[in-house]
């Protein structure tokens, strides 16, 4: 999956910095997208990173993974994200936060019982 995500500077004859055809985030058929938009699951910090999540089963049973993205469009973390969580049970929905130093994700977790829980994770 891409995502391209949009620039704010105006007066640009070409506005993506990020090449033509943006950059791979995180490429896989275990990704679940649909329950959160872009705009939802993408969070801005103060020095113009990005925070990308998602959950994915990669390893099993779904977990929340994060990417950084640098202004200049470049991964802060390994290829594939940084895992968030890795509890037993399901791990889903996540939805980042930009706060002072960091970020903030919290998400729905099913590892204590099967009507699931809200944690969290701050992330700098």
């Amino acid at each position: 999956m891409t995502i391209l995500l949009p620039d704010r500077s105006f007066g640009q004859s070409d506005p993506r910095q990020w090449g033509e055809d943006g950059i791979p985030i995180r490429q896989g058929h275990h990704i679940e997208w649909q329950r959160a938009s872009v705009r939802q699951s993408t969070a801005p910090n103060e020095d113009g990173a990005i925070l990308v999540v998602w959950s994915d089963t990669r390893f099993g049973d779904r977990d929340v993974f994060a990417q950084m993205i640098n202004p200049d469009g470049s991964l802060a973390w390994a290829d594939g994200g940084l895992r968030v969580t890795d509890a037993i049970s399901r791990q889903e929905d996540p939805e980042p936060r930009s706060v002072a130093g960091g970020w903030i994700i919290a998400w729905i977790d099913f590892r204590t019982d099967s009507t699931g829980d809200i944690w969290a994770q701050k992330l700098d």
